[in-house]
């Protein structure tokens, strides 16, 4: 909080970062799902990139969990459990569609 007051941008850079990666993310989610509304075609190996972008939420919302466990903690409670609970049901939803993908045939 301190740096950001100060004028020093690292957490505009960081912040800036994470959201290019759930763009991109996020572009490849929709770009499998074939109902015309996205200008966006099935990008290149879909599948092998959706698999690990699964994990990462599913592993996230659980690791959020167990987080609370750590005596000693920056962040408040509120702000772990609702996160986990928001990557936890991105994670499943990607896990249904992914699961789709992978045993339905087109």
């Amino acid at each position: 909080m301190k740096a950001a007051e100060q004028g020093h941008g690292r957490h505009d850079v960081v912040t800036l970062g994470i959201a290019v990666v759930l763009a991109v993310w996020a572009a490849y989610a929709l770009s499998v799902l074939g109902l015309n509304l996205f200008w966006i075609n099935p990008l290149p190996a879909y599948k092998v990139v959706l698999s690990p972008i699964t994990a990462a939420y599913l592993l996230r919302g659980v690791a959020g969990f167990l987080f609370l466990m750590v005596p000693q903690r920056r962040h408040s409670k509120r702000l772990i459990v609702v996160s986990s609970f928001i990557c936890l049901g991105i994670g499943v939803v990607h896990g249904v569609g992914l699961w789709e993908l992978l045993t339905v045939e087109f």
